[in-house]
């Protein structure tokens, strides 16, 4: 495993609610009483070009976990215990079902930059809760290679398969999609899941944390690229430019707001699922 697949898998389990004292349980550290921070981790491996000693081993164990809370487990406590009975910390005196660890103290600005996910690892910890929030919901939902056109997820329902592209937005009511070319690909059929931050907050990919839209994909092509291209007519310009909505642009407010009112967690337009979920 890379640390980059290890960052993957830490930005799996921030969206999947574990805490930094979760995390710490699983780390080597614990052995040391010394605690550790998950976003920190995130940004550590992401600098790293290998794993190496007992960082192989909390690859493995965190690796099992995000695997297993994939598939639908949320009992963390077992988990846990379950990556550590297999993977062992190097101290055998160290409790598996563990007292609160005494979190670190905050170390002023570098604690609070490092506590915000990169573009690249919030935009993966999307496309990783969608797949989860899919398979709650009776998909069978996996990611498709990294790099492939348009779409990050590949959906199996009953009688039909779909596509998924995601898009996160950081803070802005706004939805990013990228190049001309990579909209003109959204089609029938398919679909946009958009995690959107509540307002006047960021978004934050958990429970409560953010506003899902999900969105008819040819529905958001013919009317992104009908006001894309009807802007750079008007200035004779070649665009180059990521297509874009605006909630705040006076162009896009009308089909926002009629967005936000119905397309908000609007399951009911996916094709029925193979394993219908009874609430």
């Amino acid at each position: 495993m890379s640390p980059n697949d290890l960052a993957r898998y830490l930005a799996v389990l921030h969206a999947a609610g574990i805490t930094n004292a979760d995390f710490t349980r699983l780390h080597h550290f614990s052995t040391k009483g010394r605690s550790v921070y998950l976003l920190d981790a995130i940004s550590y491996f992401e600098s790293k070009r290998s794993l190496r000693g007992n960082n192989l081993a909390l690859a493995d164990r965190c690796k099992y976990v995000a695997d297993q809370m994939q598939m639908g487990r949320h009992d963390k406590v077992n988990l846990l215990n379950e990556a550590l009975a297999r993977w062992p910390l190097n101290h055998a005196e160290v409790p598996v079902v563990a007292r609160a660890v005494r979190p670190a103290k905050p170390r002023g600005k570098a604690t609070k930059i490092s506590a915000r996910l990169a573009s690249k690892q919030l935009g993966d910890a999307g496309e990783e809760l969608a797949v989860q929030l899919l398979r709650q919901h009776g998909y069978t939902a996996s990611l498709l290679t990294r790099n492939f056109p348009t779409y990050d997820i590949e959906v199996s329902a009953a009688d039909t398969n779909f596509r998924v592209s995601v898009k996160v937005a950081r803070a802005q009511q706004h939805l990013r999609l990228g190049s001309r070319s990579s909209v003109d690909r959204l089609s029938k059929g398919n679909f946009i899941f958009a995690f959107l931050a509540n307002l006047s907050k960021e978004v934050s990919l958990v429970p409560g944390g953010y506003r899902l839209l999900i969105l008819p994909a040819a529905e958001v092509r013919d009317y992104a690229l009908s006001v894309h291209d009807s802007y750079w007519a008007a200035r004779g310009t070649a665009d180059g430019y990521s297509v874009m909505i605006k909630a705040h642009d006076l162009n896009h407010i009308d089909v926002w707001r009629r967005w936000s009112a119905t397309y908000e967690d609007a399951w009911q337009l996916l094709p029925p699922p193979r394993n219908p979920t009874v609430d």
